[in-house]
């Protein structure tokens, strides 16, 4: 038992928080070490426990765990420098890097230290069992926090960490992508009170280790079950082009060129395709860097090449709607019709929009008109249009990495889901298999396949299960082609949304009121 504390002792240390937090973050530089946030969680655990779940200390212990962490998840900001493609020069982009890799981590930090002093506030007098999860809960709560606002950045959420394995994730699809933050600490949170009691020590690791056994068991189980159920489905032809335009030439390049070599691209993915298969044809964010209007040239190539490919195409592009300026995206069909424009809804902060941007022009009206100098308006709805193998809904980039977007768009009748992105901008570093991991997670909690075009990569196919089917790297121009089924749309998540915040949130608060009755009868 002496050596035991003697171990908790050291896991608990300043330094061995920090070290546990960076360790646990691996996987989001190198994917493959899938296993350690399994395992790394237990220092953070045992240290609120050996505080007494004390508000003040355990928001430090978080702190100091978070920051490790968050700084390896936002690490590949350094591969951004020097972003002269924005404009900025050397000595700018120095700071701008520096900021990011700092001050993102100390904020989401913050959120985790705040989440943990709350609950630690909720289960100082509760029994071990509401404790035991209790910075499990603080977790779930901390990503949520990250997605609220007009930063908000959900980035480094712990399902990235397994995307590899989409096997782990398929319980998603039951509780949402928030679930998989729980189990995850969860599993450590078994173990490390493993750990610290040697009564229930073995029952303890077993149970942890059972939880995990079990996600693995259901995710097999379903994903097994989907395959089977695909086989009678009709299947479509889904293609994603990658005109690979980096972020300094594509706003300098021709549009007109531009729009050429990705219908040079589209007609030879189709030139060889059986036409009696329906196809998608699907091209990145604003490839088209100008307006989309239904009379216009563009439009009426477009409309040609459908006609005569039987293929459903989806375009990004700009529209002006009533006065609204639009970061868009339209589908064309076979019919030669066109949906109306589908509208980014989470707009980049100092990217597609200044924030507060009249006290912005009054600190420095250079600033604001260096980094945009037209705001985008934000889009309000979900667009879903009829192809002839499906209905077809449509995401841009930033917005899918918020659930509650694509779940909207399967609940208002989307079976496919395209998601146009253009990530030039994080050049070849890890931010790119991060932004996959959203799309995947889409994909499993609403049970859809997903048909992803990125400018310079990563373009991908993937499978209601989140398994992705084909994918074009970065820095790569060409096509990904692939014959792939419907299947049926819509989960118990789809249903539901992020019903699991709530029950934590419950759990809590009845271990609290349980905790504070009992309390006063002693």
């Amino acid at each position: 038992m002496k050596k035991s504390f003697e171990l908790n002792d050291l896991l608990t240390t300043k330094t061995a928080l920090l070290i546990s937090g960076i360790v646990c973050a691996i996987p989001f530089v190198f994917k493959y070490a899938f296993i350690l946030p399994w395992i790394c969680f237990i220092p953070v655990v045992i240290a609120v426990e050996k505080s007494g779940f004390s508000p003040k200390k355990t928001a430090k212990n978080l702190f100091i765990f978070g920051f490790g962490y968050y700084f390896v998840a936002y690490s590949w900001f350094t591969s951004l420098y020097p972003l002269d493609f924005a404009g900025f020069s050397s000595a700018e982009s120095v700071l701008i890097v520096l900021l990011a890799v700092t001050a993102i981590p100390a904020i989401h930090s913050g959120l985790l230290s705040l989440s943990g002093a709350v609950c630690a506030l909720l289960c100082r007098k509760a029994s071990r069992f509401v404790r035991l999860f209790a910075v499990a809960c603080a977790f779930v709560f901390a990503e949520l926090l990250q997605s609220v606002g007009t930063f908000a950045f959900p980035w480094g959420r712990v399902f990235v960490t397994q995307s590899a394995f989409p096997v782990l994730l398929q319980s998603a699809s039951v509780f949402g992508s928030y679930f998989i933050t729980f189990l995850v600490v969860g599993v450590n949170s078994l173990f490390a009170y493993a750990l610290m009691s040697k009564k229930y020590r073995k029952k303890l690791i077993a149970i942890g280790l059972s939880a995990f056994a079990l996600n693995i068991c259901f995710g097999a189980v379903r994903m097994a079950a989907l395959e089977k159920g695909y086989e009678e489905k009709d299947e479509f032809r889904a293609v994603a082009l990658q005109g690979n335009y980096p972020s300094k030439s594509k706003w300098t390049s021709s549009t007109s060129e531009m729009f050429l070599e990705y219908m040079s691209l589209a007609q030879n993915a189709l030139k060889d395709a059986d036409k009696s298969v329906p196809s998608l044809v699907a091209i990145p964010e604003t490839a088209l860097t100008t307006e989309f209007k239904e009379d216009g040239r563009y439009a009426e190539t477009v409309k040609d090449f459908c006609a005569e490919n039987n293929a459903s195409f989806v375009i990004g592009a700009f529209a002006n709607n009533d006065g609204r300026y639009l970061n868009a995206i339209f589908t064309v069909n076979p019919d030669r019709s066109i949906s109306a424009p589908y509208a980014k809804r989470h707009l980049v902060p100092f990217g597609e929009y200044v924030p507060y941007r009249s006290v912005v022009e009054k600190i420095s009206p250079d600033l604001a008109s260096a980094i945009s100098f037209h705001d985008f308006d934000k889009g309000t709805d979900t667009v879903t249009m009829s192809a002839p193998f499906a209905n077809v809904g449509t995401l841009i980039c930033y917005d899918s990495i918020f659930p509650s977007l694509c779940r909207h768009t399967v609940n208002d009748g989307a079976e496919v889901v395209v998601i146009s992105t253009n990530d030039s901008w994080f050049g070849t570093s890890p931010a790119l298999t991060h932004h996959l991991a959203q799309a995947q997670m889409r994909a499993i909690e609403n049970n859809v396949p997903i048909v992803r075009a990125a400018n310079t990569g990563i373009s991908a196919i993937i499978e209601p299960n989140g398994t992705v089917i084909s994918s074009l790297g970065a820095d790569k121009r060409g096509y990904i082609s692939e014959n792939i089924k419907v299947g049926e749309r819509g989960t118990l998540y789809t249903a539901i949304g992020d019903v699991w915040i709530a029950l934590c949130a419950l759990y809590l608060i009845i271990g609290f009121v349980i905790g504070s009755v009992k309390s006063k009868r002693t």
